[in-house]
């Protein structure tokens, strides 16, 4: 018997859509004054959470450190490309979400195909290819 995380049904009406989150680890670019720099979190401690809409991704950290940190949202008319990344030597694979200007946003997780199923049901430009990290 397989088991799998991606949905067998027809995708539930949006109004569902609309309330998943998925807990996991990535890399969120921030900038601060004119330098650039990242906000990395390893997904063992599912400690970035990815909240997608149909009209934006929005990161936020968990178990309250959001009070301090974030949330970071990127605008879905922001994003140019959605990809599943091998990573190295990680047995888990990443998406990296790449925006029209800016450095790519990283979202590690166990199930990564579960959240690529959400996010192209919601219109998301996903990209069938498998790339390389980074």
């Amino acid at each position: 018997m397989t088991v799998t995380t991606l949905r067998k049904e027809p995708a539930p009406p949006e109004v569902f859509l609309e309330e998943e989150h998925f807990e996991g680890g990535g890399t969120v670019p921030v900038r601060e004054g004119n330098v650039w720099t990242g906000f990395s979190v390893h997904a063992m401690f599912r400690m970035l959470i990815l909240s997608p809409t149909s009209e934006a991704l929005r990161f936020s950290l968990a178990y309250g450190f959001g009070k301090f940190v974030g949330p970071w949202t990127l605008q879905r008319t922001e994003v140019a490309r959605i990809e599943r990344v091998r990573m190295w030597l990680n047995p888990q694979d990443a998406l990296r979400i790449i925006p029209a200007t800016g450095s790519p946003w990283y979202f590690l997780k166990h199930e990564p195909g579960t959240v690529l199923a959400c996010l192209k049901e919601l219109g998301c430009p996903v990209s069938a290819d498998v790339g390389k990290w980074p």
